[in-house]
């Protein structure tokens, strides 16, 4: 083998061990600092108010899970207690600070951690367990249950399992390093508690089989941002729908105590039609207003955009009734004909009706 076949066997090894080794150092562990891109470590799972959190690389929680009642339950799953040396696994928060840290835990009379204690297991077994209300995490001056999640956007806080010898509280200006050899886990979440913007740009098409809402994203959506569009039926003749319930900048109304408005589904998109009026009882000639809200991916809802006042109008005439009737279709009704039958039956016409003018004109000549 020659020398330039064996560099070129050389180069393509090496390129070979660079990129092994590039794809060992981008996955990332499953230890106990999880998974690349996940907000939560592997071992860790998460739960609000019963409803286990979706580990993705970020995880938003808005004001439906931020209430004093909330209770997010934190579950170490194959939890490594390091032998009969842990004496409790605190658990603390902070927005800046890596509260695995000893320092960034104590607490001195003149200044304040970074790190503030969300709540505690006593004592551990192999699945660490510890349910705590959801202002304890996210505001560091929590007082008592009355106390409200902070009003931020977009904050990252970030829940870290601090195994201990002994309680912080024994000494807290100066408490204990973590006990190496036992799993750190820890989770983040995004906390958005601002309301988004509305849709803009709202239309509302009149139709005679659907009624449609088209609008332009909010100027604050995401990628996952929702939307889903209000109807109110109860308008019937009145062409300005004076008289509905939907007004432009409020909250969104309840749904479930009326008997008049009806939600759609969701949609990523921009447009969505309310269909089956017969079903739902609008006439032609009727009005139903509309407003579309956005839900944004913390699960926040917008404000109602622009009301819109659409109208049930005919827009299918008689031969286009009459195509899509199965029983108006007897005999040559033209509405029955293909466009392109009528145009050859036209044709045959003019050709019978011009042998028959050709035969007249010869009889008199004869």
């Amino acid at each position: 083998m020659n020398r330039l076949a064996l560099t070129l066997l050389g180069t393509l090894a090496l390129t070979g061990f660079a990129r092994h080794a590039a794809a060992q150092t981008t996955t990332g562990t499953t230890g106990t600092t999880g998974t690349t891109g996940s907000a939560f470590s592997q071992n860790l799972e998460v739960r609000v108010d019963g409803a286990e959190l979706k580990n993705e690389s970020i995880v938003y929680i808005g004001t439906s899970r931020c209430q004093p009642g909330t209770d997010f339950t934190f579950r170490g799953v194959s939890y490594n207690t390091g032998g009969d040396s842990i004496s409790t696994l605190e658990l603390w928060a902070s927005t800046s600070a890596n509260c695995q840290m000893a320092s960034n835990r104590a607490q001195n009379a003149n200044v304040t951690p970074p790190c503030w204690q969300v709540g505690e297991i006593p004592s551990v077994t192999s699945t660490a367990i510890v349910t705590v209300k959801a202002p304890r995490i996210f505001e560091r001056d929590f007082v008592d249950e009355t106390t409200e999640c902070p009003q931020v956007t977009n904050t990252a806080y970030t829940v870290y399992f601090v195994p201990l010898s002994a309680a912080s509280s024994t000494s807290p200006s100066s408490p204990n390093e973590p006990i190496s050899g036992v799993q750190q886990l820890k989770a983040t979440f995004t906390l958005n508690m601002i309301t988004p913007n509305a849709p803009t740009a709202v239309k509302g098409n009149d139709g005679q089989y659907s009624l449609r809402m088209e609008w332009s994203k909010a100027s604050d959506a995401k990628a996952k941002s929702e939307y889903y569009v209000l109807w109110d039926l109860a308008d019937g003749m009145d062409e300005t729908c004076s008289n509905t319930s939907l007004k432009e900048g409020d909250p969104p109304p309840d749904t479930d105590s009326s008997e008049t408005l009806l939600k759609s589904g969701d949609t990523v998109g921009t447009a969505l039609d309310l269909d089956h009026l017969d079903e739902r009882m609008v006439d032609i000639g009727e009005y139903v207003a509309a407003t579309v809200i956005h839900r944004d991916v913390a699960g926040n809802l917008s404000n109602q955009s622009t009301v819109r006042c659409l109208q049930r109008v005919e827009t299918c005439g008689f031969e286009c009734r009459c195509a899509m009737d199965p029983e108006c279709s007897p005999g040559f009704h033209s509405c029955a004909l293909a466009p392109a039958t009528q145009r050859s039956d036209a044709l045959l016409g003019s050709v019978l009706i011009t042998l028959g003018s050709m035969l007249f004109l010869r009889r008199r000549r004869a």
